[in-house]
């Protein structure tokens, strides 16, 4: 009797194996919250959006100006976005230093040899054109020297045109010394040069870039003013002669 008892208790226990051989096992699905893999795009304070990286460029040089510096928007190419300068002074030594800007970035145009472009706190440019050029004046003990230096401008990169000097003796009885990218050359190819990269850019399109006439930046206030100062284009308005006639002196004048 016991033998039967025991085996049925093998086969109640074989079955219940069986059963749960052939229950399905739940599998816990883990929910996993992905990030959003697109880079959310910071929202432009300005209509310009180069505006926003020259803010960066001007806090960042103030905080290593102690009395401040003027700064200029202008356009040297034919882009849609403004190149900056930033001028410290009108000394001798005192020049333009430029910004443009490509894909989101503001680029500092600063090559070798030439960290800042200008002399007495001047430089020349021919909007839209990607021309800029500067000179450079020396004196010695038994000497003097001139240097005039041209740039181009184009898809955010300088290119040096020329780097002319002329070294001239207090002395008549020594020939003057000419040069193009520290290399002599003769007087008729400075000359050549010079007719080429200066004089004829002269007219009404020449500009000139200046530190007295740029906006004076001293603080963070000044520097949202002079952003927002510099972000409505320009509107040429003409009137016809109707409308001419048509106004107040006030109007006019």
């Amino acid at each position: 009797m016991k033998k039967i008892i025991v085996l049925a208790l093998a086969a109640m226990m074989l079955m219940g194996c069986k059963k749960e051989e052939s229950e399905p096992i739940e599998m816990k699905e883990e929910v996993v919250t992905e990030a959003n893999e697109d880079t959310v795009e910071k929202e432009s304070r300005y209509a310009h959006e180069e505006l926003d990286a020259y803010s960066e460029v001007l806090s960042e040089y103030l905080k290593d100006t102690k009395d401040g510096f003027s700064a200029t928007l202008i356009n040297i190419d034919d882009d849609d976005y403004y190149e900056l300068a930033m001028f410290d002074g009108d000394a001798r030594a005192d020049g333009a230093y430029l910004y443009t800007y490509n894909d989101g970035e503001a680029i500092d145009l600063a090559t070798d040899g030439f960290p800042f472009y200008g002399s007495y706190g001047q430089m020349n440019y021919v909007p839209n054109s990607g021309y800029f050029s500067y000179d450079y004046d020396g004196a010695g003990v038994d000497n003097g020297d001139f240097m005039f230096f041209a740039f181009s401008l184009k898809d955010g990169k300088v290119e040096n045109l020329c780097s002319l000097e002329r070294v001239f003796y207090y002395d008549d009885s020594t020939a003057d010394v000419f040069s193009n990218h520290d290399k002599e050359i003769s007087e008729s190819e400075y000359n050549e040069l010079y007719q080429k990269y200066w004089h004829d850019y002269i007219s009404d399109d020449l500009k000139d870039l200046t530190f007295i006439n740029g906006y004076m930046i001293t603080s963070e206030d000044e520097i949202e003013a002079f952003l927002s100062e510099n972000d409505v284009d320009e509107i040429e308005v003409s009137y016809s002669d109707e409308d001419i006639k048509a106004m107040s002196p006030d109007e006019l004048f």
